[in-house]
């Protein structure tokens, strides 16, 4: 039975506060709180969108729903398109594996929370599963702390794998457009995982008129209209990612206890320096580099000083000279996983054991479009007996009954059709009890399930 969320309430807050989850896409959900504020939940708010922190149960996933702000909201065209024009390579699975919320995907029947607010309330949200990993934001700044210490073959092969996950975007004919401290995940591996892909340029998709220009201490300065003011347009193409991938790995490979203060929210360049590559701060930095890696201080400098996308050094030149400086013997098993996905198979992440596994693309969309879980055969296996399980328990607390009008066969909570036995009234259907208004005080449909 559905609950009444208080006036003015906030659906979420009242969900975390009752303790009980949601089936929502075939996953049980629910909120988790603040570390700081346990009646509050945990978010994100950015401009686009406030990002909910899940937890699935009993596997102890994490999982986010994203709600966007209604001004900043893609067009649902846009939103169902993304996840088709993205490479099919783990790196990416929190937009391959994530599903456009509907009321349709909250199963009641089954979830232990459930409340007049919550359906409508997800209705054009975005479900998706968390990457392993911290964000580069995090990782820098316990570099900086002294918390954290990353060896420069850690930092080489993480930077090689954020240069081929734009080679791959680039095959695809994609960029992300907003390749910055938070949307760039480092996992224990030193695998990179990119998150926030809903500002994705491909050439099939429409322009969004609201979208991104980037993160501040990324953006190309040649991205500035005639006004001074940056123009999301501008990086509405193929390549957009080029510039800010050589801040980044700069960032990989320069960052530590020694490293000047952060500018801007953590990078390491303000956008003012970006914009004057001979200032002084920034020849420093290209000359950091250099002395850990020449051919990168040369990328670096050409990307700085580069009038346009095309102009600024490709990830396959970042990817050779990464290569090299690893040596030319060694080969890092994400390299050649990105590179060589068969085509028409995705690799995704199984959402139990998060075990990564391969699975057809018409298989994945058909999944993703039915709101079901994407499981390995073992967690598969295992879910169809607990399902079975379920299912026949509901049919033991739900018996077989029939409606007292159109005789039917309906079921109803054995709960319910004991008091209404008791007080002398016969069960209806959903559809006999809706033609007669005046038994709607005494027979609860929500209750009745066919």
């Amino acid at each position: 039975m559905s609950t009444s969320i208080p006036m003015n309430g906030d659906v979420m807050e009242h969900w975390l506060l009752s303790g009980k989850s949601a089936r929502i896409s075939g996953l049980d959900l629910k909120p988790l709180a603040h570390p700081a504020m346990p009646s509050t939940p945990r978010r994100v708010v950015k401009g686009q969108a406030a990002v909910y922190f899940m937890q699935q149960s009993p596997h102890q996933n994490t999982w986010l729903i994203k709600k966007f702000t209604p001004s900043r909201r893609p067009s649902d065209t846009y939103l169902q398109a993304v996840s088709r024009c993205i490479p099919g390579q783990a790196e990416f699975f929190t937009c391959t594996q994530r599903r456009f919320l509907t009321a349709g995907h909250l199963d009641r029947r089954y979830s232990q929370y459930v409340s007049d607010g919550l359906p409508d309330w997800i209705e054009g949200t975005i479900l998706m599963p968390a990457v392993p990993g911290s964000s580069w934001a995090t990782i820098a700044d316990s570099l900086r702390e002294g918390e954290l210490e990353l060896s420069c073959e850690q930092r080489l092969r993480a930077a090689l794998n954020l240069a081929v996950c734009i080679e791959c975007l680039e095959a695809w004919e994609c960029s992300h457009r907003d390749i910055s401290l938070n949307n760039v995940f480092w996992a224990p591996d030193d695998r990179v995982y990119l998150i926030d892909l809903d500002s994705l340029y491909h050439k099939d998709l429409p322009f969004q008129s609201n979208t991104t220009v980037g993160t501040l201490g990324y953006i190309p300065p040649f991205t500035r209209s005639l006004d001074g003011q940056f123009d999301a347009a501008c990086s509405w193409c193929p390549h957009a990612d080029r510039f800010a991938l050589a801040v980044m790995i700069a960032e990989f490979l320069l960052v530590g206890p020694d490293a000047p203060e952060a500018q801007e929210d953590g990078s390491l360049f303000s956008q003012a320096q970006l914009a004057q590559p001979e200032d002084d701060f920034v020849k420093s930095q290209v000359d950091a580099l250099w002395r850990i890696n020449r051919e990168s201080g040369i990328l670096l400098w050409k990307a700085l000083h580069a009038a346009g996308f095309e102009s600024c050094p490709a990830p396959v030149h970042w990817r050779a000279v990464l290569q090299r400086a690893l040596g030319s013997n060694r080969r890092h098993a994400c390299s050649s996983v990105v590179r060589n996905m068969p085509d028409g198979v995705s690799q995704v992440v199984c959402e139990h054991c998060g075990r990564p596994w391969r699975i057809s693309q018409p298989r994945l969309e058909s999944l993703r479009s039915k709101g079901s879980p994407i499981l390995c055969g073992d967690c598969l296996q295992n879910q169809m007996l607990t399902w079975k399980a379920e299912q026949s328990q509901h049919e033991r607390d739900h018996p077989l009954t029939q409606c007292a009008e159109c005789h039917s066969a309906i079921r109803l909570h054995k709960d319910k059709l004991a008091r209404l036995q008791s007080a002398g009234k016969s069960p209806l259907c959903r559809t006999c009890l809706e033609q007669k208004p005046s038994l709607r005080n005494s027979f609860c449909p929500r209750t009745i399930h066919y």
